[in-house]
C-alpha cells in the first residue's frame, strides 16, 4: 500500500532545503511536508486503512520541488497556465472579457463529449481568430461558453492573460472556510509571497475544481458558501469526468451510485442528480477582480 510513497522519502530533506532557499522559515518548510501524512489519512478515510495511491504520488511530488505552499485557507502552486482561454481588458473602462481560444461545445455551453453531453444538435466551436486589428471569439460566462462570436477591436481591447503565461493555481483543502472575505485575505497574502519568492511578474490566480461547477447551483441555495466562492471567479468550461466531486463530497467513489451516503442535504441532492442520469461537472475560473491582488 505504501509503494508509491517509498520513492519520495529520500528527497524530503532536500525539499525542505528548497523551501528555505525560497525564503520560507525552516519551521514553515517542515510543515509543508505534512502533505505526506495528510494524503495517507485521506486514503484511510476512503478505504479504511492508511495507504498511498498513485494520484497522491502525483500530488505530493510537487512539494519535492517547492513550487507549492499553503497560505491561509488555500494552497498556492506556481504553474504555466495551460487552459485554452484568453483574457481581454478594455483599454478605457477596465472591463474584462474571457474568450475561449479553442474547443467544441455542447449546446448547453459545456464541453462536448463530457459524460451525457455527446448530442451534437446545436453544438458549436469557438473558432477564435486574431488579426492585426481585432479579436473574434466566443466568450464564457458563469462557467458556460456562449455560442455567439463577438468582435473585440484591438484599438479598444488588449490581451492581459492567456495560455502559456505564468500563474498561480489555487487548490482548496478539505473543510476550509471559502467565504469571499476569507478567500480575499488569503489570496492577497499568498500572491504577495508568490511575487516575493517566486516570480514578481505573476498577475493572476486560477482554480479548477468541482466547487466551480457550472451546474451544482441546482443543488444549492443562492446564499451557500460554495456559490459565493464560485462567484469570485470569472468561470469557463473544462473537460470533466463528471465525478471529480465524489471523494471530496462523499468520501468514496463507489461503483454503484446507490451506495453513496446521504448524511447531508447536499449529498442527498447530488446523489439524486446521479441517480437520474445527470452529472455535476467540474469547472474552472480566474480571479479577475484586482481587489483580490492588492497588497
Amino acid at each position: 500500500d505504501m509503494i508509491c510513497l517509498l520513492p519520495m522519502i529520500p528527497f524530503i530533506y532536500s525539499a525542505v532545503e528548497k523551501y528555505v532557499a525560497k525564503g520560507f522559515s525552516r519551521e514553515a518548510a517542515i510543515k509543508e511536508m505534512r502533505v505526506f501524512s495528510a494524503c495517507m489519512q485521506n486514503m484511510k478515510s476512503e478505504i479504511g486503512r492508511p495507504s498511498y495511491s498513485k494520484r497522491y504520488f502525483a500530488w505530493a511530488s510537487r512539494y519535492l520541488f517547492a513550487t507549492i505552499f499553503r497560505c491561509g485557507v488555500l494552497t498556492f502552486e506556481v504553474r504555466t497556465f495551460g487552459d485554452p482561454i484568453i483574457l481581454l481588458e478594455n483599454r478605457k473602462t477596465g472591463e474584462r472579457e474571457l474568450l475561449m481560444r479553442e474547443g467544441s461545445f455542447h449546446r448547453s455551453g459545456l464541453i462536448l463529449d463530457n459524460p451525457a453531453l455527446s448530442d451534437t444538435e446545436g453544438a458549436f466551436c469557438s473558432h477564435f481568430t486574431e488579426t492585426d486589428t481585432e479579436y473574434i471569439g466566443c466568450s464564457a460566462k458563469n462557467g458556460y461558453a456562449l455560442p455567439l462570436r463577438k468582435l473585440y477591436p484591438k484599438s479598444e481591447w488588449k490581451q492581459i492573460f492567456a495560455k502559456g503565461n505564468k500563474a498561480v493555481s489555487l487548490h482548496i483543502p478539505r473543510g476550509v472556510d471559502v467565504s469571499p472575505e476569507t478567500v480575499k485575505e488569503t489570496v492577497r497574502e499568498g500572491m504577495k509571497i508568490v511575487r516575493e519568492r517566486y516570480d514578481k511578474s505573476i498577475r493572476f490566480a486560477y482554480c479548477r475544481s468541482w466547487l466551480l461547477s457550472p451546474n451544482i447551483s441546482m443543488c444549492l441555495n443562492e446564499n451557500s458558501k460554495i456559490i459565493s466562492f464560485s462567484n469570485i471567479f470569472n468561470r469557463y468550461p473544462i473537460p470533466s469526468t463528471g465525478k471529480e466531486l465524489m471523494t471530496f463530497l462523499f468520501g468514496i467513489n463507489p461503483e454503484n451510485i446507490e451506495d453513496l451516503p446521504e448524511t447531508t442535504s447536499l449529498q442527498r441532492k447530488v446523489k439524486e442528480v446521479y441517480l437520474n442520469g445527470g452529472y455535476i461537472y467540474a469547472g474552472a475560473g480566474i480571479i479577475t477582480d484586482e481587489e483580490y491582488y492588492k497588497e
